[in-house]
């Protein structure tokens, strides 16, 4: 803070239980009404604050790129299985459609031996 003298003295409302708030013309809250008043150090409110900060601060870089990792890993396993899936099925249905055109081959040989045997006839 610029221009903050950290001597300054600051009258901070500790308990409000009046929607009037009455000041003297020196700017400080005085009690009454329903106010009561803490005079604090400017320093102090300061390292109330930067207190208040550290408990509120996000955790830190290794647990959340640990998080990510493990959520991406999550992910990339899940889309692995699921192409491996695909590709199982497309293996299955290769080999039906082998066994088929085996089959037709088989039919159409069939009818070849059938129509020469008609023609030698």
């Amino acid at each position: 803070m610029a221009g903050v003298d950290s001597s300054e003295e600051l009258a901070i409302p500790s308990a409000v239980s009046s929607d009037k708030l009455q000041r003297s013309d020196d700017s400080q809250l005085e009690p009454g009404d329903g106010v009561a008043t803490t005079t604090r150090n400017l320093s102090e409110v300061v390292d109330d604050a930067s207190d208040a900060l550290e408990e509120t601060k996000e955790p830190d870089l290794k647990e959340l790129s640990h998080d990510m990792f493990a959520k991406a890993a999550i992910y990339l396993r899940g889309d692995l299985a699921a192409t491996a899936d695909d590709y199982k099925l497309l293996e299955k249905m290769n080999i039906a459609t082998s066994k088929k055109y085996s089959q037709m081959k088989d039919f159409g040989v069939d009818i070849h031996r059938a129509l020469s045997d008609l023609n030698e006839k």
